[in-house]
């Protein structure tokens, strides 16, 4: 912010001898330069201190730089308007360097960075990001224009600038009026079709082609309890899926309303006490995703994520079959003392699940509420 303020400020000298410029003669200096520089010099002396040697430096150095400056402006028959040119240059010179120093800040930033929602290994989760770069490659093509001829016409209409034409009295042209009426209509359709399509096609409720694995989630303070129906067999913060399979995830909670998400596999939706909502995911890639609450629940929110395991049916196959072996059994009891807040729980795997526990925990909450589908 120093930095910005002190290069677009307008130089002392410019307001000291503006009045006099256009009167003194070329490439002539201010009387009084020499005892202004003898000053300066005599107060950088007296003022250095070590601990701020190299702010004086570069302060002194830009002030001599601005001299230059004004030097080179005064040494032409118009030395105000080229000072006001030279001051306006300082300021664009100004905007572009913080244009660049923000633009590499940001590569800083993500670069070598990994961001799941752009490296989707799901069918569902390339759906999404391509109607996400779809929406938005349509509504730059009339952001860039815009932000573009803001900069245009600025430039053009300054104060310096004597060839732009002045029109006070100017109201109305067909043309413009058309285009920038036309293409925004036009954007809007072409979203409007997109959004109708893609809400039906990547509807969460909606199953996907083929024989579905059911998995029942429970959202707790602060973890995620799965349960396998089908396997009768349960694990606390970790997911084991087999590829080419769709599956059905039956989401419910047990705490504050939470969000369920596997960003490289597919979008978010809601668990909440009482209702039951459904997610189906699909993946072909063998591999190790990272779940997360997407909705913040209390102080444990930040340890809230979960683990999907991605692996072959024989591998589904074997891992099912040991974690069968595990005695651990998940009753009412052992599921009430989990559902106890608790903070980054460890992944825990159960080898045994009383039959109809997730519905327990739905009816908990929805007694004398009817049923819910969603």
């Amino acid at each position: 912010a120093y930095f910005l303020e002190i290069l677009i400020s307008e130089p002392e000298e410019i307001f000291e001898h503006r009045k006099h410029a256009l009167s003194a003669p070329k490439r002539a200096l201010p009387k009084n330069r020499t005892q202004h520089r003898v000053d300066a010099a005599r107060r950088f002396r007296d003022d250095l201190e070590p601990g701020l040697f190299w702010t004086r430096i570069g302060r002194f150095a830009w002030h001599w730089l601005r001299l230059l400056l004004w030097r080179f402006a005064v040494n032409t028959q118009d030395s105000t308007i080229h000072a006001l040119r030279m001051r306006n240059s300082l300021k664009a010179v100004a905007v572009v360097a913080f244009a660049a120093f923000f633009v590499w800040l940001l590569w800083f930033l993500v670069q070598d960075k990994n961001i799941p929602i752009l490296e989707p290994e799901g069918l569902v989760a390339q759906k999404e990001r391509n109607l996400m770069y779809v929406a938005t490659l349509l509504m730059l093509a009339i952001v860039l224009p815009v932000f573009a001829l803001t900069g245009v016409i600025a430039w053009r209409y300054r104060a310096a600038n004597r060839r732009a034409k002045y029109l006070p009295n100017w109201e109305h042209n067909s043309v413009e009026e058309a285009i920038w009426w036309a293409v925004p209509c036009f954007i809007i359709a072409i979203l409007s079709v997109l959004t109708w399509h893609s809400t039906h096609d990547l509807d969460p409720f909606r199953p996907l082609p083929g024989e579905a694995k059911t998995i029942q989630v429970v959202s707790l303070n602060w973890k995620w309890l799965f349960i396998y129906p089908d396997e009768g067999i349960a694990a606390v913060n970790s997911i084991t899926i087999p590829i080419g399979q769709p599956i059905e995830f039956r989401i419910t909670a047990d705490s504050p309303m939470n969000s369920f998400w596997i960003p490289q596999l597919g979008g978010q939706i809601y668990s909440m006490t009482g209702m039951v909502t459904k997610l189906h995911l699909i993946t072909n890639t063998p591999g190790t995703y990272t779940g997360a609450s997407a909705n913040i629940s209390g102080k444990g929110f930040s340890g809230m994520t979960f683990s999907v395991h991605a692996v072959a049916p024989d591998a589904f196959a074997a891992w099912v079959a040991s974690t069968s072996a595990n005695s651990m059994l998940l009753d009412e009891s052992a599921y009430d003392t989990l559902a106890k807040p608790s903070e980054r729980e460890p992944v825990r795997y159960y080898g045994k699940v009383q039959s109809g526990l997730f519905e327990t925990i739905v009816g908990r909450f929805s007694a004398g509420m009817g049923s819910h589908g969603h």
